[in-house]
């Protein structure tokens, strides 16, 4: 019996990136007064099946922030996809600024 392939053709897999800034696409082509210039250390998330494993990717600008000074790159490319799900999954019950909630078993890829 085959198994049924669940790739989809001239896709990649992965989501979460980080890196620093090695060209940018601007409409006159010089890259100049751009928000994130060459050498910004960014981090972000590829649209579906475009994937993150590669050596270079062309993300998006509205995925694409600046990473934080106090992180090293390996650890702000795991923010993206797992900050989203926790901010989905708690967003609903926040009452206020004061809220509190109890997370049990809180230590997985979500947690």
């Amino acid at each position: 019996r085959r198994s049924r392939s669940l790739l989809v053709k001239n896709t990649r897999v992965g989501i979460d990136f980080a890196g620093i800034v090695i060209g940018v696409n601007s409409k006159d082509g010089s890259g100049g007064g751009h928000p994130l210039p060459v050498g910004t250390r960014v981090f972000g998330a590829m649209p579906p099946l475009h994937g993150s494993a590669a050596e270079i990717v062309q993300a998006p600008m509205h995925q694409i922030a600046k990473a934080p000074e106090n992180l090293e790159l390996h650890e702000a490319a795991v923010l993206p996809l797992v900050s989203l799900t926790a901010w989905q999954a708690l967003h609903p019950h926040i009452v206020s600024n004061q809220s509190s909630v109890l997370i049990v078993g809180g230590s997985g890829g979500s947690g």
